[in-house]
């Protein structure tokens, strides 16, 4: 693709669902979001004319501002449904586009978004965020050159592009560490412990429940997408400190990382009810979150947890044992706890919107 300074570069993102109250909150789509503002900030660093938008299906239809300013263009589809898409609406909207950008790359929808990309002559590039994968995929892996590269979030999310001849990048993020960011002064209630995610059963939000001393508090935030485990956890709870926040919009949540003494992410391969579940965590964008708030975190071994625990103020326990003696050693003010500021630049430089937003322009081709 030509590096034209002096010309527009047009970049679509696609994904399934939109991060909103009319589709999903959660990690894999508020990346999304996160990826428009780094790509943005590192575009403005290198002088180059973006103009970036998000292309998402569902029965509402047309072309807004999120709440975030990111510009969604909604056209007729399932996000689970391939051959729903209106293929009219998804040519308009990519047929001016140099980089196609999907989200959650392997499913049926990022794939047949692929094809149509390619078709058009896009630079496809794809990220696995979840939503499942497309059994064509990994049955012939031919179908892989749709995409002339991968981002792969984490070390453990590589693996899930093991099987294709394409180039895999893997850049983990980005997180807004400009809009996560420490309290100044810090005024901590170290009684405090906050989990934050969806609530479903991988999450783990159970393991915590059990392992809680009894002179913590705990507040689990995120939306209910499971209510028969949000009434587990309510029974589980009885007796002890916790509170369930399930309507906190994004700024609320920035203040509770920035007053609270502990984060917990307890995510599982093997859930409550004994499922389970492959990728519980592709990044772990809650816990990054926290760490770049100057948040001491707690993270289980699931998934890409672990590779987190390299951050300043992070720790991986492997078992509810292990959990356990975490929270005790926290409530002793046993466990160690890092500088707020170190912890920060540590997820900015790692993570952050320029860092990633850079690696991403380049995997791109457009640095």
């Amino acid at each position: 693709m030509p590096r034209d300074r002096d010309r527009r570069i047009r970049i679509v993102q696609v994904s399934p669902t939109t991060y909103s109250r009319g589709s999903v909150i959660g990690g894999g789509e508020k990346l999304v979001l996160y990826a428009d503002y780094a790509l943005h900030r590192a575009g403005e660093r290198h002088g180059l004319d973006l103009a970036i938008s998000v292309l998402s299906f569902g029965e509402e239809t047309g072309t807004a501002y999120s709440d975030h300013d990111v510009l969604y263009n909604l056209i007729p589809g399932k996000p689970w449904d391939a051959l729903s898409i209106d293929v009219d609406a998804l040519g308009s909207c990519l047929k001016q586009a140099d980089v196609a950008y999907i989200d959650q790359c392997l499913c049926a929808v990022g794939v047949f978004v692929a094809a149509h990309a390619r078709l058009l002559g896009c630079r496809v590039l794809g990220r696995d965020a979840g939503g499942g994968e497309y059994p064509l995929m990994h049955n012939n892996p031919e179908t892989g050159r749709l995409f002339d590269a991968f981002h792969a979030i984490s070390d453990f999310g590589a693996a899930s592009f093991s099987d294709f001849d394409v180039p895999v990048y893997v850049l983990p993020g980005p997180v807004n560490t400009d809009a996560f960011v420490p309290p100044q002064p810090s005024r901590r209630d170290l009684r405090r412990v906050l989990a934050v995610g969806r609530i479903m059963p991988h999450k783990g939000f159970d393991r915590i429940i059990k392992a809680l001393p009894a002179d913590l508090s705990l507040s689990i935030v995120g939306q209910p997408y499971d209510i028969p485990y949000l009434a587990h956890l309510r029974e589980l709870g009885r007796g002890k400190d916790i509170r369930f926040e399930c309507d906190v919009d994004d700024a609320g949540v920035r203040k509770l990382l920035q007053e609270c003494g502990l984060f917990v992410h307890a995510s599982t391969h093997l859930d409550y009810r004994g499922t389970f579940i492959a990728k519980p965590e592709l990044l772990g964008l809650a816990p990054l979150e926290a760490l770049s708030s100057g948040l001491p975190a707690l993270v289980s071994d699931a998934g890409s947890l672990p590779e987190l625990a390299r951050l300043p103020g992070c720790f991986c326990f492997h078992s509810d044992r292990e959990l356990a003696e975490m929270l005790s050693a926290h409530s002793l003010r046993a466990l160690p706890r890092a500088d707020e500021a170190v912890m920060h630049a540590a997820v900015e430089a790692g993570h952050g919107p320029v860092s990633i937003g850079e690696k991403l322009l380049a995997a791109m081709r457009l640095l």
